[in-house]
């Protein structure tokens, strides 16, 4: 007698008491359910005295009774419908890089991956009579789906100080070119008593953002607050980056 169920071909001879079971005969779209494992019980009570696991399947015989099941590995890619597994069937954790083909991920795969753009500016830029330094270095980075962008800048600045002027310049980081924003703010400053010469001063600053998926523009603004017109400032080798990320832990 030949049973043909769901997944599984039983082959039972009768007089009668051996059956192998296998993963053979699988039929395209068939599932294994807890009815069908019922059925095949019932059908067989009273005529099983052994039970042989064929490819696939794991049998285990107590007393009366007999337990199947799959097999460790023995569902493979072949067996699987496209798109038949997704996050609700997956452990988490339960993938890692063993698990991932070399080269199988492309970037339409990590669309939310982290991805980072930076500008390294080597040019020197010169903040001139109580204005602004107009775009002085800014950069886009476009999110794959909402998220973070972390932006950070740095440099250089050089005051030129005379005695008798305060000498100020302060710094940002905004969303708008020619107007300093309200974070990764900084301050170099040097009090009209100072001794007239060149002083040195690191400018740099940071800010996390929360974004919708799309591009997102950044600058770093420079302002001479005060000093004398005569000495322009300068600010030296610039550099922003920008950095998304998906997720806040």
């Amino acid at each position: 007698m030949k049973l043909k169920l769901g997944y599984l071909t039983a082959m039972a001879v009768f007089g009668f008491t051996t059956i192998a079971l296998g993963l053979g005969g699988l039929l395209s779209g068939d599932t294994i359910t807890e009815e069908w494992i019922t059925n095949l019980v019932t059908e067989l009570n009273g005529k099983i005295e052994t039970v042989l696991g064929g490819s696939g399947i794991e049998v285990t015989k107590s007393n009366n009774s007999v337990s199947i099941g799959i097999g460790t590995g023995a569902v493979t890619s072949t067996h699987l419908a496209a798109n038949s597994v997704g996050s609700s069937e997956i452990a988490t954790e339960s993938v890692g890089t063993s698990e991932v083909i070399n080269n199988s991920l492309t970037a339409e795969d990590l669309q939310d991956a982290a991805g980072v753009d930076f500008i390294n500016d080597l040019n020197t830029h010169t903040i001139g009579s109580n204005s602004y330094a107009a775009n002085v270095i800014g950069i886009s980075l476009n999110a794959p789906a909402s998220g973070y962008i972390v932006v950070n800048i740095s440099g250089t600045l050089l005051l030129q100080h005379r005695t008798g002027n305060d000498t100020t310049i302060v710094w940002s980081i905004g969303d708008n070119s020619i107007v300093l924003g309200d974070f990764g703010t900084g301050t170099a400053s040097i009090p009209s008593a100072a001794p007239t010469g060149n002083y040195y001063f690191p400018l740099s600053g940071t800010y996390t953002d929360t974004v919708l998926s799309g591009n997102n523009t950044y600058y770093l603004n420079v302002y001479r607050y005060s000093g004398s017109n005569a000495y322009p400032n300068y600010l030296y080798k610039p550099a922003i980056n920008a950095m998304y990320v998906p997720n806040r832990y």
